[in-house]
């Protein structure tokens, strides 16, 4: 249900009453109330709900492999990349899940993570793998951007 406030000091006030009980102002006028209607509830669409439930399987199993990958020998691309960039990449992994998490949550701090994760990871990839994978790295972030767009307003 929605609360109407008095539109000159912020009162609540009732629907029938023409003044206000606090500071008196004339509520004759529409426009002299101010209606603050309750938050409308978050949904997820189905492609942003699969898109976050598979970033909240896979990165931790791609943070395995790539733990896994320091000490054993893999074949391309990671055989490039030397081992303190593998591991870095599974600590993104796990990053990757915890902003998956945050965004499940609704909370904006885990898209910024996101973005700014797939930046870095992008820059990497371009250096050791290819620029067009890099680039298609970012279709992700870019895809969870573009379905929180109506949300955006309502995440904590």
């Amino acid at each position: 249900m929605s609360e109407i406030y008095c539109g000159n000091c912020g009162n609540v006030v009732q629907p029938k009453d023409r003044f206000c009980q606090k500071c008196s102002f004339p509520l004759e006028l529409e426009t002299d109330r101010t209606e603050i209607s309750q938050p409308t509830e978050l949904v997820r669409g189905n492609c942003l709900f699969f898109m976050l439930i598979s970033m909240l399987i896979t990165s931790p199993l791609v943070a395995i492999v790539y733990f896994i990958s320091i000490t054993t020998t893999v074949g391309p691309p990671l055989s490039n990349m030397p081992a303190w960039i593998i591991f870095l990449l599974g600590i993104g992994s796990i990053a990757q899940f915890i902003f998956a998490m945050a965004i499940w949550k609704w909370k904006k701090w885990g898209m910024y993570g996101l973005v700014g994760l797939s930046i870095i990871v992008c820059f990497i990839n371009s250096i050791y793998i290819n620029n067009q994978s890099a680039i298609l790295g970012l279709a992700g972030a870019a895809t969870i951007a573009f379905l929180l767009r109506k949300s955006w307003n309502q995440m904590g």
